[in-house]
């Protein structure tokens, strides 16, 4: 993990991704790693679908309310801009009602998704 943080620092950001899989490979029951090997397919190799491959194949995480956020995220992310990813949305409001930065994605895409007059 280390070491994808220093290629990505370093702009090796396809090597970080490398490094990410493997390691998502390896801990498959790690959420930490899995959200971090979905995080890298998405961004830096532009791969919603196997970002979403992950994402879904990761079971529940109970006790780990950041994680769970993170991984809704990631899927809103993935889905894009159409209805699942604005469904997603509104599952993460429902757990996290609170979050400033989630009121404000649900603002902007409010705005996105409102006819013009």
């Amino acid at each position: 993990m280390n070491q994808a943080d220093v290629d990505d620092k370093a702009g090796r950001s396809d090597d970080a991704a490398s490094l990410l899989e493997i390691a998502a490979r390896r801990f498959p029951a790690d959420p930490v790693v899995q959200l971090l090997a979905a995080d890298a397919l998405l961004r830096d190799r532009n791969d919603p679908a196997g970002a979403l491959a992950i994402l879904r194949r990761l079971g529940p995480i109970p006790d780990a309310s950041n994680l769970r956020f993170r991984r809704g995220w990631l899927t809103a992310d993935a889905l894009g801009r159409g209805p699942e990813a604005r469904a997603e949305l509104g599952r993460l409001r429902a757990e996290f009602p609170d979050n400033p930065r989630l009121r404000s994605r649900l603002a902007r895409v409010a705005k996105e998704t409102t006819p013009a007059p």
